[in-house]
């Protein structure tokens, strides 16, 4: 899979990253929510066919919360069914609050809550290829 991280503590998004790299996974890991919006903006406009194949973006960043990325991403041709979205904070009352398409996973999260979400998206998008 194709991922994006979106987290501002670099010493988390660096160990996520780690652990999907080790299992394969192609990484682009970003650390606030600008940053995020211009690349996915870029490869929406552009179409350029290098969407990411899920994103896991922290709900709480700097210049751009989590909410607002997947607010941004609603407005896009953004597929979520193929696409998924997972939020992560340490923050439950946020996380409760939202409502959608989206996998929500409370800090602190787990090498094993991580690749259980991720199999979940994994075998939904494939079960509707």
């Amino acid at each position: 899979m194709r991922i994006l991280i979106v987290e501002d503590n670099k010493d988390i998004a660096e160990v996520y990253k780690a652990w999907l790299e080790d299992e394969g996974h192609e990484v682009v890991s970003l650390t606030n929510g600008i940053e995020a919006l211009t690349l996915i903006t870029k490869i929406y406009s552009e179409n350029t066919g290098n969407a990411f194949d899920a994103y896991i973006i922290d709900y709480h960043l700097p210049s751009a919360s989590g909410e607002k990325i997947y607010d941004i991403l609603k407005t896009l041709e953004w597929k979520k069914d193929k696409h998924p979205l997972v939020l992560i904070s340490g923050d439950s009352t946020a996380l409760d609050q939202l409502t959608g398409n989206i996998h929500k996973l409370e800090k602190p999260i787990s090498k094993e809550d991580l690749f259980d979400t991720l199999e979940l998206i994994n075998n939904f998008s494939k079960s509707i290829l």
